[in-house]
């Protein structure tokens, strides 16, 4: 979604999405925030079934992760890309998914444990923008059921402020390689560019560039939006392990 409200996402940003495979080889190992999440589920709801829905799902790399850990078989996941939603339904046939927009969503349906993880809502420029994605939970949260929110603050982008830092490594639908970097600089106080290079590993493959936009969340800010919106925060934490201490993870509930 870009800056100026439209319903798809910004041209700069919409080179990852459409690279649906790759965006998926390069987190695919990234399991952290799945075994949190599995853990709160059995902690939060020990006796059931809980209907769960991502948004701004993807490729389905966190509700794929949940139905293998046996966290729950009633799984839904929204988001914007219809590439990233073909590899989804792929990756989890039997969750519900639809493609649509995360700041005004109306599906019918009721959920305990609504998802807005890796970082998805730093890609929401405007503060009214995230007050509507808010309102959109809130008008989903079924009885006693909770959210989970978490965002990268300005401390996950200091290493790579200015000086490339190396991301990993990921393939294409072709197999073809690449060595992936991340560089990022502020644009304005509140607002950051992220640039992800994909350095080609064999000759027959072209080296690629991907640009975005993200707002940059400083410590304590998505708490006073949430509030703002009438959440109530039952559970902070700054990381999904003690060593990664760069995120704001509100766990609440709606009015």
């Amino acid at each position: 979604m870009n800056a100026d409200g439209d319903n798809q996402p910004d041209i700069k940003s919409a080179f990852i999405y459409e690279q649906a495979q790759l965006y998926r080889s390069l987190f695919e190992r990234y399991e952290v925030d799945i075994t949190w999440l599995s853990r709160l589920i059995s902690s939060r709801f020990p006796s059931r079934n809980p209907r769960i829905l991502e948004l701004a799902c993807g490729e389905a790399r966190i509700l794929k992760g949940l139905a293998y850990r046996g966290s729950s078989t009633r799984l839904s996941g929204l988001d914007i890309s219809p590439r990233m939603l073909e590899l989804a339904r792929s990756l989890v046939p039997d969750a519900a998914l639809y493609q649509t927009d995360m700041r005004d969503f109306r599906l019918g349906e009721h959920y305990d444990l609504i998802l807005l993880m890796a970082n998805s809502l730093s890609h929401i420029l405007s503060r009214e923008d995230r007050r509507n994605v808010y309102d959109s939970i809130s008008r989903h949260m079924g009885t006693g059921g909770l959210a989970v929110c978490a965002v990268l603050t300005s401390r996950g982008y200091e290493d790579s402020l200015n000086t490339p830092v190396t991301m990993g490594e990921c393939s294409d639908s072709r197999g073809n390689r690449f060595e992936v970097f991340e560089q990022s600089r502020m644009l304005e106080e509140d607002t950051i560019q992220v640039d992800w290079y994909f350095q080609a590993e064999t000759s027959d493959a072209d080296d690629l560039h991907n640009t975005f936009t993200l707002h940059c969340f400083q410590p304590g800010e998505l708490a006073g939006e949430i509030r703002e919106s009438g959440g109530e925060i039952l559970e902070t934490l700054h990381g999904f392990r003690s060593d990664m201490d760069f995120w704001d993870i509100h766990v609440y509930r709606t009015a």
